[in-house]
């Protein structure tokens, strides 16, 4: 199955911890089936987030298709930080 890239942005630091868990993860002697890679990691954390949200909030279906393609980038507008996020708004 091929796969796509997660357009998202997290803090480096978040980004530093989720490294060192996978890795940890990896090397801990009583883990008995260690992510593979930080990819596989992200995808399972993602979709355990997802089947959550709809066990949660749509007993348990898939959320209905939304009708754009694309979703909105950057912070909602009014939040704390209504600066631009992404590569090509010259942060």
């Amino acid at each position: 199955m091929a796969k796509t890239k997660v357009p998202a942005y997290i803090e480096p630091a978040d980004l530093d911890r989720l490294r060192n868990t996978v890795v940890g993860l990896q090397k801990h002697p009583d883990v008995l089936d260690p992510p593979i890679s930080l990819s596989s990691f992200v995808a399972d954390a993602i979709m355990a987030a997802v089947k959550e949200a709809e066990r949660r909030y749509t007993q348990g279906r898939p959320f209905p298709a939304r009708r754009r393609r694309d979703l909105p980038t950057g912070p909602r507008p009014g939040s704390a930080d209504d600066s631009p996020v992404g590569p090509d708004c010259g942060a």
